[in-house]
């Protein structure tokens, strides 16, 4: 197989599972403040999808956000997605529309699979600078699968709680 079909496959696969494990949510679940250091499912959830933004988008392509572009900032209320340390205050005293994050979500989504429709060897192998380091793509893609299917973990663990199957098995 070669790496392009297995990358997609990753994709595929991860996305299944993070997009089950949101089946069946209601907006209360969505918004309850977990005891403890632990975030909402929102606020996990939105640090999921703008991470993915970030990467595709910034990182990867050189591009600006889908969160800064198609105005995401201005219907969340919150100047950024949580995530590096900013903004997971803010996303905590939030309360979060079920619908907005999943219409976000889709945007992010297509977005990624419009990328990794185009992807070549040569992309893959390309080098770039991600927080100090440089990474090639393909560590940088293996990074954000393994990123979004912790945090569906996450997600999936916090509906547990409420008594709903976390997972779609």
């Amino acid at each position: 197989m070669e790496a392009i079909t297995y990358i997609r496959l990753q994709y595929a696969d991860m996305r299944r599972f993070f997009n089950n494990v949101l089946q069946d949510l209601t907006e209360e679940q969505l918004n309850w403040a977990p005891p403890g250091k632990a975030n909402s499912i929102a606020s996990t959830l939105l640090h999921t999808i703008g991470g993915e933004d970030m990467f595709f988008q910034q990182i990867i392509q050189g591009k600006p956000t889908l969160w800064e572009t198609q105005g995401w900032n201005k219907r969340f209320t919150i100047p950024n997605p949580p995530g590096g340390g900013l903004c997971w205050k803010e996303a905590a005293e939030t309360h979060f529309q079920k619908e907005m994050i999943l219409e976000y979500m889709k945007a992010v989504q297509s977005a990624t699979d419009t990328y990794l429709a185009c992807l070549n060897d040569s992309e893959l192998v390309r080098s770039i600078k991600v927080f100090g380091r440089e990474l090639q793509i393909a560590e940088i893609l293996a990074l954000q699968v393994t990123h979004i299917t912790e945090h569906g973990g996450e997600i999936a663990a916090i509906k547990g709680i409420h008594g709903e199957n976390g997972l779609p098995f």
